[in-house]
């Protein structure tokens, strides 16, 4: 506690799990406290009343405390603004704002060895927007046998997924996104894997409209510090399915999943898209989205094509990653809702476009990028015949024995290219290939061609029309 010094008037105080009658509770009486830079009368007051309080454990009533809820979650609570909170969310609260108290920090301490959550500490201060997680940065309780998680640490440490270089350029890219559809706010999130096997995710970097408010940097602060468990809330839930959600109010979520409601209430965050992306060529990095989109725009525009036009131009912007459910940016996909209401009328909803029309090319030496439909397919010569392959052209369907489409696309992409997460591919027509196409379309038969099945292909050579309409079949990408 005595390396925890503070230059601004906080109180530190430790809650442990204590047994009444066979029951578990949580109690801050006759354990150690501390008041920094001075004795301050009303942080006097509110340790008085947390002595007197007792929080069980043995029923869900501890989820209704900020120490209840990082005891059983495990996992840090910040609030930079305590009056933020409902009173649902903290028992104290009117105590609290009658006593001044506006910065609020909790964080558990688990035993080193075998992750048993040991107590709570709390820091709470009279001066608002305090970043007290930096009290702990760098403290190192592992020489004392002792676990706290920190993002910071995490965040600031000597192992990133993301180098500063590539995460400029990602939130370069997100800023152009958000000015394009007037979003106020994205950030990116990095999973995690913490020494108790809990799976979370955690804040790396973000991006902010023009014009930013006070709680958008006190909500973005808010996330850097807390951690969002895989499969909670919007970010854990788009992780856990490798594909996207969407909820119309953020604000309606439990604390318990959404550690950074209270801030986000603060901003009126409402409606929040969040997509799980993988790059393409640099070291499989996996990472989710979060969106907040504006209220203003979402009156006056429907909530699919609004988000359509967001994924356009994520396609645009970040050409290195795909989703990492293995589909292309754009591609049709489902968008998971998070019900928050009796209005949510529907669990999932379709964005994106069929796969693009990829239509076989004439002349050859034509280059076109991967995602972009190809040029409009002229009538074969002397046939007046057309042929249609409504794929994405993707590498892997694309060699196959024989050259249905007359064309050998070979992407650009390669190895000693692949150090940017902003990789794109092209395509290129071999013009030096014969055409099968062709000859097979002079006896005007007709063969089916399916993509993913074309065994029944190699017994009929010189007879084939493709069909109109097929899709690739997903990509299986691990997750990092």
């Amino acid at each position: 506690m005595e390396k925890m010094l503070s230059p601004n008037i906080s109180l530190l105080q430790y809650w442990a799990p204590i047994k009444v009658n066979g029951s578990i509770f949580l109690s801050t009486a006759d354990q150690p406290f501390a008041f920094y830079n001075e004795l301050d009368k009303r942080l006097s007051s509110y340790r008085k009343i947390c002595l007197d309080t007792s929080i069980p454990m043995d029923n869900y009533s501890y989820k209704e405390s900020p120490p209840g809820r990082v005891f059983s979650r495990r996992l840090p609570e910040y609030n930079p603004d305590v009056p933020s909170y409902s009173s649902a969310e903290f028992p104290l609260l009117q105590t609290a704002i009658r006593l001044g108290i506006h910065s609020y920090y909790a964080f558990p301490v688990s035993n080193l060895h075998d992750q048993q959550c040991l107590g709570v500490f709390e820091i709470v201060s009279t001066q608002p927007s305090l970043h007290l997680p930096n009290l702990i940065k760098w403290l190192n309780f592992e020489s004392v046998g002792l676990y706290i998680p920190n993002s910071l640490d995490i965040l600031f440490g000597p192992s990133k997924p993301l180098d500063h270089e590539r995460l400029d350029d990602i939130e370069g890219r997100l800023y152009e996104i958000l000015e394009r559809h007037s979003l106020p706010f994205a950030q990116i999130w990095i999973p995690f894997s913490l020494p108790s096997s809990l799976e979370v995710l955690y804040r790396v970097g973000g991006s902010i409209n023009e014009c930013p408010k006070p709680m958008y940097y006190e909500f973005e602060y808010s996330s850097e510090v807390c951690f969002i468990e895989s499969g909670k809330a919007l970010v854990g839930r788009a992780f856990a399915s490798q594909g996207s959600c969407f909820c119309k109010d953020v604000t309606l979520l439990s604390i318990n999943e959404y550690p950074v409601l209270p801030s986000a209430r603060k901003a009126r965050f409402t409606q929040s898209f969040a997509i799980c992306l993988q790059s393409k060529c640099a070291n499989n990095i996996v990472c989710v989205v979060e969106h907040f989109l504006s209220p203003n725009e979402m009156v006056v525009r429907d909530t699919k094509t609004y988000l359509n036009m967001i994924l356009s131009t994520m396609k645009e912007q970040l050409p290195g990653f795909m989703v990492a459910s293995g589909k292309e940016l754009g591609q049709r996909m489902l968008v998971e809702v998070v019900t928050v209401s009796q209005s949510d009328e529907l669990d999932s909803f379709e964005i994106g476009q069929h796969l693009p029309n990829v239509q076989s090319l004439q002349g050859g030496g034509e280059t076109t990028e991967i995602g972009q439909p190809l040029p409009s397919v002229q009538s074969l010569q002397d046939v007046g015949e057309t042929i249609e392959i409504d794929s994405f052209c993707q590498q892997s369907n694309l060699q196959k024995k024989f050259n249905v489409a007359a064309a050998l696309l070979v992407p650009s992409c390669s190895s000693d290219k692949c150090d940017s997460l902003n990789c794109e591919g092209t395509v290129e027509v071999d013009p030096s290939l014969p055409h099968p196409i062709e000859e097979a379309v002079t006896n005007r038969g007709t063969v089916n061609v399916d993509v993913a099945h074309d065994d029944h292909i190699e017994a009929t050579s010189d007879i084939m029309q493709l069909d109109s309409h097929f899709e690739q079949p997903n990509l299986e990408t691990n997750s990092a």
